[in-house]
Formats: C-alpha cells, sequence, structure tokens
C-alpha cells in the first residue's frame, strides 16, 4: 500500500501546485488518476481483508447481539434513508466472532447499496432445522438475475459498473469463504417480495 500512498500523495501535490496552469482535459486526466487511485486502495484493502479470514479458536457467539452492534453501527444510514431492518430470534452458534461479525456486515451493506427506490426493508430471521441453522437476510432492493445467482460470490464478479456502484466484488466470495470455515453453505434465491434472500447455514452447537 505504501507506494499506492505515494502516488497519490505526489499526484494531489501536483495538481494543487499546477491546477491554475492545467487546461480541463489536463484536469479530467488528474482526478482520473486519483479515482483510480482511490479504486485501486479499495480494491487492496478487500483483498487483505479476505485473506485474513482466518480460523482462530472457536466460541460461542449470540448473533443477536452481533446484529444489534452492526444495526447501532448502521443507526445514522437506518435514519437517513429511512430503512428498516426487522430481525427475528436468532440463536447462539459456536464460531468466529469476527468472521461472523463480517458475514452479516457485508449482506447488510449490500442490502442499502443494492436498495431500490422503495424504502428499504431488511428482514433478519433463522430457521431451526434438525443439525443445523438456516438463516435469511432478505430486502426488498433491486435484486439479482437468477442467471447470475451463483457466480455472485465468485472474487471480482461484478453485476453492474463501477460508476454505477462502488465496490471491488470481493465481499460475497468472502461471505462465502466464512461460511466454509463454518461447515455451512451460501447462496441466493431471488425474494417473492421483490429483491434477494441471502441463505445460509451454520451447524447448531452440540450439546
Amino acid at each position: 500500500k505504501e507506494p499506492l500512498r505515494g502516488i497519490s500523495n505526489f499526484t494531489q501535490l501536483l495538481l494543487k501546485l499546477n491546477a491554475m496552469q492545467f487546461d480541463e482535459e489536463s484536469l479530467l486526466y488528474a482526478r482520473h488518476v486519483i479515482k483510480g487511485i482511490e479504486r485501486m486502495d479499495t480494491l487492496i484493502k478487500d483483498i487483505l481483508s479476505y485473506s485474513e479470514v482466518i480460523k482462530q479458536a472457536k466460541v460461542q457467539v449470540d448473533l443477536n447481539s452481533i446484529i444489534s452492534d452492526i444495526k447501532e453501527t448502521y443507526s445514522y444510514k437506518i435514519l437517513e434513508t429511512g430503512a428498516h431492518i426487522n430481525i427475528g430470534i436468532l440463536p447462539t452458534i459456536l464460531g468466529f466472532p469476527t468472521q461472523i461479525n463480517q458475514l452479516l456486515t457485508n449482506l447488510i451493506s449490500n442490502a442499502f447499496k443494492f436498495s431500490s427506490e422503495k424504502p428499504l426493508c431488511i428482514d433478519i430471521y433463522a430457521i431451526e432445522k434438525e443439525n443445523f441453522w438456516e438463516f435469511h437476510v432478505c430486502d426488498n432492493g433491486i435484486g439479482i438475475a437468477p442467471e447470475y445467482h451463483t457466480s455472485i460470490f465468485e472474487m471480482f464478479k461484478r453485476l453492474h459498473s463501477k460508476n454505477q456502484y462502488e465496490g471491488s466484488g470481493i465481499g460475497l466470495a468472502t461471505c462465502k469463504k466464512i461460511v466454509n470455515d463454518h461447515d455451512g453453505t451460501i447462496y441466493v434465491q431471488s425474494n417473492p417480495e421483490g429483491g434477494s434472500d441471502f441463505v445460509f447455514t451454520l451447524p447448531k452447537m452440540k450439546v
């Protein structure tokens, strides 16, 4: 990241010192360079985040507490957009707290990013199965076409241009890696009410 930081600093310094001498085309090029640097910085951070999803000692993780913390983090965004996050009773599982936090944060962040013109509504709940819990993170956003339901979990897979939505295309790949580390599965299906329903499974705690 250090060479990139140097390029950014010198580019901005060059622009600051010579902006009055640059014509409109030169200024446009300089801004494109700075924008490219910002995107590369985001990409590096996301790759580091993906590579640092490591296994530590599993502990009891109260998902109600995790979601409560995430909701508090997004409190201003919720207030600003008029979004609603409805949370069902969630279980305690055995896992890696930091990873579970990142998993749910990524899914909620995506719901905000790909919201539609309607006020965003996110439903988060769990269904108890025989040997595992099935979790749902549903939204009423723009949705995902069925032909992309599998490929969106691949590294760098983007369905929209960078001009439409910011991001590196690593978030859902990270979600898949986290769920795999917990011996679960993750997939997406279309929400009958519009939007997407991300479903992932986590094993039950053994009594």
